[in-house]
């Protein structure tokens, strides 16, 4: 059981050199439902299940949660496979209709460059026929994986409530946590 991070793997150099001199240097692939989670169970390598308990600490890559005679156990983040749509040219009001759109479906989103990263949430098809229908000809949709860091600005604690009438004219948003991006939405 690991009820703590006990540093990070820059933090325990030393250690981590013993352990891999040792060959019992070992890295927990830990996946986003599991690192959105205080508490989880998970195993190692060789078998052993490893129950982590985290309390309000968020986990990090190069995360240290076991360091005995034994073993040093260090976290990795499973990567994420995203949907990456790219969109030759688009106008502003095609880029804020995709927009809302994908807010509509709740999706997380991530921009890398010219490209939208969308974790695939469900049924592949499903949501690349989904999008198709908002993008404008000459829009490529691929599949890749990608750091699941990318999406950490993206809603992790996001409450999404609707005023009014069914979907109407207001809309807030109300975020568990304070990611630097603050936004207000306005009638829409």
């Amino acid at each position: 059981m690991s009820r703590e991070v006990l540093g990070t793997i820059e933090e325990l150099a030393e250690e981590r050199a013993v352990h891999e001199e040792q060959g019992t240097l070992e890295t927990v692939s830990v996946s986003e439902r599991e690192r959105n989670r205080s508490r989880f169970k998970t195993e190692l390598g060789d078998g052993t299940e490893l129950g982590v308990v985290l309390g309000d600490r968020e986990l990090s890559p190069g995360d240290v949660l076991v360091e005995d005679d034994e073993r040093m156990v260090v976290v990795e983040f499973e990567r994420r496979e995203v949907l990456v749509v790219s969109v030759p040219e688009m106008s502003w009001r095609e880029a804020l209709e995709l927009g809302h759109h994908m807010g509509n479906q709740h999706w997380e989103l991530a921009i890398r460059g010219d490209e939208l990263l969308v974790p695939i949430a469900g049924e592949r098809r499903l949501m690349e026929r989904t999008l198709r229908e908002e993008l404008p000809d000459g829009a490529e949709i691929g599949v890749e994986s990608v750091d699941p860091e990318l999406f950490d600005d993206a809603d992790r604690d996001h409450d999404h409530s609707h005023g009014g009438d069914d979907h109407g004219r207001s809309h807030d948003h109300d975020h568990g946590r304070n990611h630097g991006s603050a936004h207000a939405h306005g009638e829409h």
